[in-house]
């Protein structure tokens, strides 16, 4: 194996060993969306990173996340509305595109008009429009002009919103920059929206295809559970790149320095070495997946993630109990979802009961 090959990684143990072994597997320089600095904290030094981290993880706290639940659960109820109003339609393109948006939106204190705009420069980097090169570039000043302007505003108000917190926290040691703040939120712009439809779309292809399902969303215990399982069996997250700093051995083989890395997430969350009947859907496993990654870099948006599925999955039931594939439409495979992709369902005749412990 020669420093200029990719090595692919699709083993629970050696995805894990990869992620989590930040010194020998880099991602500075590896990923480029039109950034003009390294996108923070992901492409930050190892060295670096723990300030950067622990600053962010003190602000993204669950309890923050928890606050912003009413605001985005009616923002849930909003986009699944003309859905109940019509018995069904794509999930994806009304529910799925726009919550995450929504959900940044609130997280940073942003205008709600601004949606559209970032959503817009979201998807030229990383939509179809990220084909092209040239457009990708133009985009990127334009995220950070608009973040850094953002930011200096706020510099030194008091507020409730992420963006605050980060450059005015109460422990001002972990006071970032004004660029460092622009940066974090410009990755959480790349970062936040698209797993997060996926996943969203995932389960309603899923809910829709196994509506006993549906009842999970009268305990608060098993839609947790629902959701943990969801990101493992869905796949949000295909895979993660790396590259190898200096050699290191992963699974026996050397890898050497200069090579890149792809670490298959989705192929690690069905390994049966790591998972007991991996293709199996079923929620309350108590094996670690690695939806959200691990080790350093693992997600810090985690609880807003989980809590986004988790409204999205309530309200999608409450408008169109019982909801099932559109017969009109192809039905999707939930395991084969990338964002986007059109979900069309229609309403049921109300939710059946749960039956049994069904693993599709």
């Amino acid at each position: 194996m020669t420093s200029g090959e990719s090595v692919v990684l699709d083993r629970h143990a050696t995805v894990r060993q990869a992620l989590e072994d930040v010194e020998s597997f880099t991602t500075v320089g590896v990923i480029d969306c039109g950034q003009s600095a390294p996108l923070l904290p992901l492409q930050t030094s190892p060295s670096d990173h723990p300030r950067i981290r622990r600053a962010l993880d003190t602000a993204l706290t669950p309890q923050r996340v928890a606050a912003l639940e009413p605001v985005l659960r009616q923002r849930a109820r909003d986009l699944a509305a003309p859905l109940a109003a019509r018995g069904g339609g794509d999930v994806a393109s009304s529910v799925a595109r726009w919550l995450p948006v929504h959900a940044l939106v609130e997280l940073l204190g942003l205008p709600s008009d601004d949606a559209g705009r970032l959503r817009d420069l979201h998807d030229r980097v990383l939509g179809p429009g990220a084909a092209d090169r040239d457009g990708v570039a133009a985009a990127g000043p334009e995220i950070e002009s608009y973040f850094s302007e953002v930011v200096a505003a706020r510099r030194g108000q008091s507020g409730t919103d992420l963006v605050r917190a980060l450059s005015t926290p109460e422990d001002r040691a972990l006071a970032l920059s004004d660029d460092e703040v622009a940066s974090v939120c410009y990755l959480l712009l790349l970062a936040g929206i698209d797993p997060v439809a996926t996943a969203i779309g995932a389960a309603a292809a899923h809910l829709a295809v196994a509506p006993h399902h549906q009842a999970v969303v009268d305990s608060a215990r098993d839609l947790r559970r629902y959701v943990e399982e969801l990101l493992r069996w869905s796949a949000p997250v295909v895979a993660l790149p790396r590259r190898c700093v200096s050699d290191a051995e992963v699974g026996g083989v050397t890898v050497p320095a200069g090579a890149a890395l792809e670490c298959r997430v989705a192929a690690a969350n069905r390994d049966p070495a790591a998972f007991e009947a991996p293709d199996d859907f079923r929620p309350g496993r108590r094996e670690r997946h690695l939806a959200f990654g691990a080790g350093p870099h693992h997600c810090a948006g985690v609880h807003l993630a989980r809590l986004q599925v988790a409204l999205a999955i309530e309200e999608l039931v409450r408008a169109l109990p019982g909801f099932r594939p559109d017969p009109a439409h192809e039905t999707p495979d939930p395991a084969r979802l990338a964002a986007g992709d059109p979900v069309v369902v229609v309403a049921g005749g109300g939710r059946p009961p749960q039956v049994g412990a069904p693993t599709g």
